[in-house]
Protein backbone atom coordinates (compact mmCIF):
# COMPACT_ATOMS: atom_id res chain seq x y z
CA UNK A 1 0.00 0.00 0.00
CA UNK A 2 1.64 3.60 -1.16
CA UNK A 3 2.17 6.22 1.82
CA UNK A 4 0.12 8.91 1.71
CA UNK A 5 1.84 11.61 -0.78
CA UNK A 6 3.26 14.28 1.60
CA UNK A 7 2.74 18.01 1.36
CA UNK A 8 4.26 19.87 -1.78
CA UNK A 9 5.99 22.42 -0.07
CA UNK A 10 6.78 20.19 2.93
CA UNK A 11 8.09 17.48 0.40
CA UNK A 12 10.53 19.66 -1.62
CA UNK A 13 11.75 20.96 1.76
CA UNK A 14 12.33 17.37 2.83
CA UNK A 15 14.42 16.50 -0.10
CA UNK A 16 16.19 19.68 -0.37
CA UNK A 17 17.36 18.52 3.44
CA UNK A 18 18.15 15.33 2.48
CA UNK A 19 20.30 15.95 -0.61
CA UNK A 20 22.00 18.56 1.28
CA UNK A 21 22.81 15.55 4.18
CA UNK A 22 23.62 13.38 1.40
CA UNK A 23 26.59 15.69 0.26
CA UNK A 24 27.85 16.72 3.70
CA UNK A 25 30.70 15.46 5.06
CA UNK A 26 28.29 13.62 7.96
CA UNK A 27 26.91 9.97 7.83
CA UNK A 28 23.33 9.06 6.93
CA UNK A 29 23.29 7.05 11.17
CA UNK A 30 24.45 10.34 12.85
CA UNK A 31 21.69 12.60 11.16
CA UNK A 32 18.23 11.86 13.83
CA UNK A 33 16.31 12.97 10.99
CA UNK A 34 17.57 10.91 8.03
CA UNK A 35 14.68 8.46 8.38
CA UNK A 36 12.27 10.46 7.80
CA UNK A 37 14.42 12.80 4.69
CA UNK A 38 14.60 9.27 3.64
CA UNK A 39 10.88 8.00 3.58
CA UNK A 40 10.03 11.24 1.93
CA UNK A 41 12.07 10.90 -1.01
CA UNK A 42 10.91 7.35 -1.23
CA UNK A 43 7.09 8.57 -0.94
CA UNK A 44 7.92 10.55 -4.27
CA UNK A 45 9.82 8.23 -6.08
CA UNK A 46 7.01 5.55 -5.51
CA UNK A 47 3.97 7.84 -6.14
CA UNK A 48 6.23 8.61 -9.65
CA UNK A 49 6.90 4.98 -10.89
CA UNK A 50 3.08 4.46 -10.54
CA UNK A 51 3.22 6.60 -13.86
CA UNK A 52 6.46 5.29 -15.52
CA UNK A 53 5.67 2.16 -17.49
CA UNK A 54 8.38 -0.01 -19.90
CA UNK A 55 7.71 0.01 -23.69
CA UNK A 56 8.77 -3.03 -25.44
CA UNK A 57 8.89 -2.98 -29.45
CA UNK A 58 9.22 -6.16 -31.74
CA UNK A 59 9.51 -7.54 -34.87
CA UNK A 60 10.62 -10.42 -36.42
CA UNK A 61 14.09 -10.55 -38.37
CA UNK A 62 14.56 -12.43 -42.23
CA UNK A 63 17.37 -14.71 -41.31
CA UNK A 64 19.52 -15.86 -44.39
CA UNK A 65 20.31 -19.01 -42.75
CA UNK A 66 19.27 -21.97 -44.70
CA UNK A 67 16.15 -23.79 -42.85
CA UNK A 68 15.41 -21.17 -40.41
CA UNK A 69 12.19 -19.26 -40.76
CA UNK A 70 11.44 -15.58 -40.20
CA UNK A 71 10.02 -15.96 -36.99
CA UNK A 72 13.26 -17.71 -35.30
CA UNK A 73 14.67 -14.43 -34.71
CA UNK A 74 12.64 -11.54 -33.51
CA UNK A 75 13.77 -8.08 -32.62
CA UNK A 76 13.05 -5.60 -29.80
CA UNK A 77 13.89 -2.17 -28.73
CA UNK A 78 12.97 -1.20 -24.66
CA UNK A 79 12.09 2.24 -23.87
CA UNK A 80 10.02 3.53 -21.31
CA UNK A 81 6.57 5.63 -21.68
CA UNK A 82 4.30 7.82 -19.17
CA UNK A 83 0.70 7.06 -18.52
CA UNK A 84 -1.35 10.20 -19.65
CA UNK A 85 -4.92 9.48 -18.46
CA UNK A 86 -7.41 6.87 -16.97
CA UNK A 87 -8.54 5.18 -20.35
CA UNK A 88 -5.36 3.51 -21.82
CA UNK A 89 -3.08 6.05 -23.38
CA UNK A 90 0.71 6.32 -22.82
CA UNK A 91 3.52 8.38 -24.21
CA UNK A 92 6.76 6.87 -25.45
CA UNK A 93 9.17 8.11 -28.30
CA UNK A 94 8.10 7.14 -31.68
CA UNK A 95 11.25 6.51 -32.89
CA UNK A 96 11.67 3.63 -30.95
CA UNK A 97 8.21 1.89 -31.76
CA UNK A 98 7.79 3.23 -35.38
CA UNK A 99 7.96 0.00 -38.03
CA UNK A 100 7.77 -2.35 -35.06
CA UNK A 101 4.48 -5.10 -35.37
CA UNK A 102 4.25 -5.71 -31.45
CA UNK A 103 4.02 -3.48 -28.53
CA UNK A 104 3.78 -4.77 -25.11
CA UNK A 105 4.11 -2.68 -21.89
CA UNK A 106 5.12 -3.50 -18.59
CA UNK A 107 3.75 -2.48 -15.56
CA UNK A 108 4.73 -3.40 -12.50
CA UNK A 109 5.67 -7.29 -13.81
CA UNK A 110 2.40 -7.12 -15.69
CA UNK A 111 2.44 -7.37 -19.08
CA UNK A 112 -0.37 -5.55 -21.47
CA UNK A 113 -0.50 -5.16 -25.38
CA UNK A 114 -0.79 -2.21 -26.84
CA UNK A 115 -1.46 -0.74 -30.07
CA UNK A 116 -0.29 2.31 -31.73
CA UNK A 117 -3.18 5.21 -31.55
CA UNK A 118 -0.99 7.67 -33.97
CA UNK A 119 2.20 9.43 -34.52
CA UNK A 120 3.06 12.80 -34.31
CA UNK A 121 6.33 12.87 -36.78
CA UNK A 122 6.39 16.95 -36.26
CA UNK A 123 7.16 16.21 -32.48
CA UNK A 124 8.90 12.70 -32.58
CA UNK A 125 5.88 11.59 -30.19
CA UNK A 126 3.59 8.32 -30.21
CA UNK A 127 0.05 7.78 -28.59
CA UNK A 128 -0.33 4.57 -27.42
CA UNK A 129 -3.69 2.63 -26.25
CA UNK A 130 -3.96 0.03 -23.80
CA UNK A 131 -6.95 -2.02 -23.57
CA UNK A 132 -7.07 -2.39 -19.41
CA UNK A 133 -6.53 0.51 -16.85
CA UNK A 134 -3.72 0.31 -14.56
CA UNK A 135 -1.17 2.72 -13.19
CA UNK A 136 -1.55 6.55 -12.64
CA UNK A 137 -1.73 9.41 -14.97
CA UNK A 138 1.14 11.86 -14.70
CA UNK A 139 0.38 14.76 -14.05
CA UNK A 140 1.13 17.49 -16.16
CA UNK A 141 3.41 20.95 -15.11
CA UNK A 142 1.27 24.22 -16.61
CA UNK A 143 3.84 26.33 -16.40
CA UNK A 144 5.93 27.00 -19.44
CA UNK A 145 9.68 28.12 -17.26
CA UNK A 146 11.52 25.24 -14.93
CA UNK A 147 14.70 26.92 -15.14
CA UNK A 148 16.75 26.56 -12.01
CA UNK A 149 13.88 23.68 -10.97
CA UNK A 150 15.40 20.60 -8.94
CA UNK A 151 14.00 18.36 -11.68
CA UNK A 152 13.99 13.93 -11.43
CA UNK A 153 14.39 11.85 -14.75
CA UNK A 154 12.52 8.46 -14.58
CA UNK A 155 12.94 5.57 -16.66
CA UNK A 156 11.78 2.33 -16.74
CA UNK A 157 13.77 -0.26 -18.74
CA UNK A 158 16.63 -2.67 -18.11
CA UNK A 159 13.97 -4.73 -15.77
CA UNK A 160 14.27 -2.44 -13.20
CA UNK A 161 11.54 -0.59 -11.04
CA UNK A 162 11.27 3.08 -11.83
CA UNK A 163 14.54 4.69 -11.00
CA UNK A 164 15.33 8.14 -10.51
CA UNK A 165 18.72 10.21 -11.74
CA UNK A 166 18.63 14.17 -10.10
CA UNK A 167 19.61 17.50 -11.83
CA UNK A 168 18.04 20.68 -12.80
CA UNK A 169 15.75 22.32 -15.23
CA UNK A 170 18.26 24.70 -17.28
CA UNK A 171 15.52 26.02 -19.19
CA UNK A 172 14.19 25.70 -23.02
CA UNK A 173 16.34 26.24 -26.06
CA UNK A 174 15.44 28.33 -29.43
CA UNK A 175 14.14 24.90 -31.00
CA UNK A 176 11.25 24.65 -28.05
CA UNK A 177 13.41 21.83 -26.56
CA UNK A 178 13.87 21.50 -22.78
CA UNK A 179 17.79 20.95 -21.46
CA UNK A 180 18.27 19.75 -17.69
CA UNK A 181 21.47 18.38 -15.85
CA UNK A 182 21.19 14.39 -14.76
CA UNK A 183 22.11 11.01 -15.96
CA UNK A 184 20.58 9.35 -18.55
CA UNK A 185 20.58 6.32 -20.78
CA UNK A 186 18.87 5.03 -23.49
CA UNK A 187 16.30 3.38 -21.64
CA UNK A 188 15.22 6.33 -20.14
CA UNK A 189 14.15 8.19 -23.59
CA UNK A 190 10.59 8.16 -23.07
CA UNK A 191 10.34 8.41 -19.87
CA UNK A 192 9.53 11.56 -17.75
CA UNK A 193 11.24 14.57 -15.99
CA UNK A 194 9.23 15.65 -12.94
CA UNK A 195 9.56 18.48 -10.49
CA UNK A 196 9.93 18.00 -6.70
CA UNK A 197 6.12 18.50 -6.86
CA UNK A 198 5.03 15.05 -8.30
CA UNK A 199 4.69 17.31 -11.78
CA UNK A 200 5.59 16.18 -15.17
CA UNK A 201 7.59 19.08 -16.91
CA UNK A 202 9.28 17.15 -19.81
CA UNK A 203 8.88 13.40 -21.73
CA UNK A 204 13.05 13.06 -22.47
CA UNK A 205 13.54 12.74 -25.98
CA UNK A 206 17.53 12.38 -25.81
CA UNK A 207 20.65 13.29 -24.43
CA UNK A 208 23.73 15.01 -25.10
CA UNK A 209 27.76 14.46 -22.93
CA UNK A 210 30.91 13.55 -23.78
CA UNK A 211 32.15 9.84 -25.04
CA UNK A 212 28.58 9.00 -24.80
CA UNK A 213 27.71 9.65 -20.91
CA UNK A 214 24.87 11.46 -21.21
CA UNK A 215 24.94 14.19 -18.80
CA UNK A 216 22.29 16.74 -20.26
CA UNK A 217 19.23 15.48 -20.89
CA UNK A 218 16.87 17.05 -23.60
CA UNK A 219 12.73 17.02 -23.28
CA UNK A 220 9.77 17.62 -24.72
CA UNK A 221 7.96 20.32 -22.77
CA UNK A 222 4.93 18.86 -20.98
CA UNK A 223 2.97 22.42 -21.81
CA UNK A 224 3.11 21.13 -25.67
CA UNK A 225 1.88 17.48 -24.73
CA UNK A 226 -2.04 18.17 -24.62
CA UNK A 227 -2.14 19.98 -27.96
CA UNK A 228 -0.41 17.02 -29.65
CA UNK A 229 -2.36 14.57 -27.88
CA UNK A 230 -5.76 16.38 -28.45
CA UNK A 231 -4.41 16.01 -32.28
CA UNK A 232 -3.14 12.83 -32.53
CA UNK A 233 -6.54 11.93 -30.83
CA UNK A 234 -9.25 13.86 -33.91
CA UNK A 235 -7.04 13.52 -36.84
CA UNK A 236 -5.22 10.83 -36.30
CA UNK A 237 -1.39 10.84 -37.44
CA UNK A 238 0.32 14.26 -37.66
CA UNK A 239 3.12 14.43 -40.63
CA UNK A 240 6.31 16.17 -40.98
CA UNK A 241 6.79 18.76 -43.23
CA UNK A 242 9.15 17.88 -45.72
CA UNK A 243 11.83 19.79 -48.43
CA UNK A 244 14.16 16.91 -49.72
CA UNK A 245 17.10 18.50 -49.13
CA UNK A 246 20.65 17.15 -47.72
CA UNK A 247 22.41 20.12 -46.17
CA UNK A 248 25.63 21.06 -44.21
CA UNK A 249 26.37 24.25 -41.87
CA UNK A 250 28.89 26.54 -43.78
CA UNK A 251 30.72 29.74 -43.07
CA UNK A 252 31.63 32.33 -45.40
CA UNK A 253 35.07 34.29 -45.29
CA UNK A 254 35.45 36.79 -45.95
CA UNK A 255 31.64 37.66 -45.23
CA UNK A 256 29.30 38.64 -48.41
CA UNK A 257 27.63 41.98 -48.44
CA UNK A 258 23.96 42.02 -50.30
CA UNK A 259 21.36 44.08 -50.59
CA UNK A 260 18.29 43.93 -50.97
CA UNK A 261 16.85 44.12 -54.65
CA UNK A 262 13.45 43.69 -56.88
CA UNK A 263 14.62 39.81 -57.58
CA UNK A 264 16.21 39.52 -54.20
CA UNK A 265 13.37 41.13 -51.59
CA UNK A 266 15.57 40.25 -48.64
CA UNK A 267 13.15 40.79 -45.65
CA UNK A 268 15.99 40.24 -42.52
CA UNK A 269 18.60 43.21 -44.29
CA UNK A 270 18.82 46.40 -43.10
CA UNK A 271 19.90 49.85 -44.63
CA UNK A 272 23.53 49.06 -44.96
CA UNK A 273 22.48 45.44 -46.49
CA UNK A 274 23.02 42.26 -45.33
CA UNK A 275 26.22 40.59 -44.05
CA UNK A 276 26.44 36.88 -44.81
CA UNK A 277 29.28 35.03 -42.28
CA UNK A 278 26.89 31.89 -42.24
CA UNK A 279 24.48 29.70 -43.64
CA UNK A 280 23.59 26.23 -44.65
CA UNK A 281 24.73 24.99 -47.66
CA UNK A 282 22.68 22.22 -50.32
CA UNK A 283 24.53 19.39 -50.95
CA UNK A 284 21.42 17.60 -52.62
CA UNK A 285 17.93 17.87 -53.58
CA UNK A 286 15.60 15.13 -54.11
CA UNK A 287 14.24 14.63 -57.68
CA UNK A 288 10.62 15.41 -57.94
CA UNK A 289 10.90 17.03 -54.09
CA UNK A 290 9.21 19.81 -52.75
CA UNK A 291 13.02 21.44 -53.26
CA UNK A 292 13.25 20.50 -56.83
CA UNK A 293 10.33 22.04 -57.84
CA UNK A 294 10.78 25.17 -56.90
CA UNK A 295 14.14 25.44 -58.00
CA UNK A 296 16.49 25.24 -55.43
CA UNK A 297 19.87 23.76 -56.81
CA UNK A 298 23.21 22.08 -54.96
CA UNK A 299 25.78 25.08 -53.49
CA UNK A 300 22.89 27.17 -53.32
CA UNK A 301 23.20 28.95 -50.00
CA UNK A 302 20.91 29.79 -48.14
CA UNK A 303 20.85 32.36 -45.36
CA UNK A 304 17.06 33.01 -44.30
CA UNK A 305 13.67 31.29 -44.34
CA UNK A 306 10.10 32.59 -43.26
CA UNK A 307 11.74 35.87 -42.82
CA UNK A 308 14.32 34.94 -40.35
CA UNK A 309 18.06 34.66 -40.15
CA UNK A 310 19.17 30.76 -40.47
CA UNK A 311 22.46 29.19 -39.37
CA UNK A 312 22.08 25.91 -38.64
CA UNK A 313 21.04 22.35 -40.27
CA UNK A 314 19.22 22.30 -36.97
CA UNK A 315 17.53 25.50 -37.10
CA UNK A 316 16.16 24.50 -40.90
CA UNK A 317 15.02 21.01 -40.06
CA UNK A 318 13.28 22.26 -36.67
CA UNK A 319 11.53 25.08 -38.91
CA UNK A 320 10.33 22.95 -41.40
CA UNK A 321 9.42 19.48 -40.08
CA UNK A 322 6.77 21.82 -37.72
CA UNK A 323 5.36 23.29 -41.07
CA UNK A 324 1.69 22.13 -42.08
CA UNK A 325 2.26 20.75 -45.86
CA UNK A 326 1.12 23.56 -47.84
CA UNK A 327 3.04 26.01 -46.41
CA UNK A 328 4.58 28.05 -48.40
CA UNK A 329 8.44 29.44 -46.84
CA UNK A 330 10.14 32.27 -48.54
CA UNK A 331 14.52 31.53 -48.70
CA UNK A 332 16.98 33.82 -49.13
CA UNK A 333 19.53 32.09 -50.56
CA UNK A 334 22.91 33.07 -52.28
CA UNK A 335 23.83 31.39 -56.06
CA UNK A 336 27.03 32.24 -57.28
CA UNK A 337 27.43 34.96 -54.91
CA UNK A 338 24.10 36.46 -56.05
CA UNK A 339 21.14 37.02 -53.86
CA UNK A 340 17.74 35.41 -55.20
CA UNK A 341 14.42 35.17 -53.71
CA UNK A 342 12.63 31.53 -54.05
CA UNK A 343 9.12 30.56 -52.26
CA UNK A 344 8.89 26.67 -51.66
CA UNK A 345 5.70 25.03 -50.49
CA UNK A 346 6.21 22.51 -47.61
CA UNK A 347 5.49 18.91 -48.53
CA UNK A 348 4.92 15.97 -46.49
CA UNK A 349 6.55 12.95 -44.56
CA UNK A 350 5.35 10.13 -42.82
CA UNK A 351 8.32 8.13 -42.68
CA UNK A 352 10.63 6.78 -39.35
CA UNK A 353 13.48 8.60 -41.23
CA UNK A 354 11.57 12.27 -40.68
CA UNK A 355 11.07 11.79 -37.08
CA UNK A 356 12.98 13.94 -34.99
CA UNK A 357 16.57 11.26 -33.61
CA UNK A 358 15.71 10.65 -30.27
CA UNK A 359 18.90 9.37 -29.32
CA UNK A 360 22.67 10.17 -26.27
CA UNK A 361 24.48 12.10 -28.90
CA UNK A 362 27.60 13.69 -28.05
CA UNK A 363 28.31 17.58 -28.70
CA UNK A 364 28.24 18.12 -32.33
CA UNK A 365 26.38 15.02 -33.51
CA UNK A 366 23.97 15.78 -36.10
CA UNK A 367 20.14 13.74 -36.09
CA UNK A 368 21.31 10.77 -38.70
CA UNK A 369 24.88 10.32 -36.52
CA UNK A 370 25.06 6.91 -34.96
CA UNK A 371 23.43 6.26 -31.20
CA UNK A 372 25.50 5.95 -28.28
CA UNK A 373 27.48 2.29 -28.45
CA UNK A 374 26.68 -0.82 -26.38
CA UNK A 375 30.17 -1.04 -24.38
CA UNK A 376 29.09 2.85 -22.86
CA UNK A 377 25.77 2.17 -22.38
CA UNK A 378 26.86 -0.49 -20.32
CA UNK A 379 29.00 1.54 -18.90
CA UNK A 380 26.58 3.85 -17.64
CA UNK A 381 24.43 1.28 -16.68
CA UNK A 382 26.68 -0.38 -14.36
CA UNK A 383 27.00 3.53 -12.47
CA UNK A 384 23.15 3.12 -11.71
CA UNK A 385 23.74 -0.01 -10.54
CA UNK A 386 26.47 0.91 -8.64
CA UNK A 387 24.87 4.32 -7.26
CA UNK A 388 21.31 1.94 -6.43
CA UNK A 389 23.43 -0.81 -4.47
CA UNK A 390 24.85 1.63 -2.30
CA UNK A 391 21.63 3.76 -1.70
CA UNK A 392 20.19 0.53 -0.79
CA UNK A 393 23.24 -0.59 1.39
CA UNK A 394 23.13 3.06 3.16
CA UNK A 395 19.30 1.97 4.03
CA UNK A 396 19.86 -1.25 5.37
CA UNK A 397 22.09 -0.01 7.81
CA UNK A 398 19.94 2.00 9.37
CA UNK A 399 17.34 -0.23 9.58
Amino acid sequence: MLTKFPDKTALKLSILALLAVFFSTSSFAEDRNLNQLEQSFNDLVTHLSRSVVTVEASHPVVSDRAGQTPNDAIFSMVSTGIIYDSIGHILTMASSIVGRSTIVVRFEDQSYPANIQAIDYQSGLALLRCPQKFGVPAKLNRQSDCTGKMVLAMGSAYGLRATPSIGFCAGVRPDGIMQFTAMITSGTLGGGLFDLGGNLVGLINGGIGPQGKAEVGLALPATQIPEVVQYLVSNGDRPAGYLGLATAEIEVTPPIVIRSTGEARLTSSGEGGLQIDRGVLINRVVPNSPAARAGLRPQDLMFEAGGHRIYSVLELADMVRHSAPGTRLDLGLLRQNSPYYIQVTIGESRTAQSLPDATLMTPGQQDNDLPLSRDSLLNVLNQMQERIQYLELRVKQLE
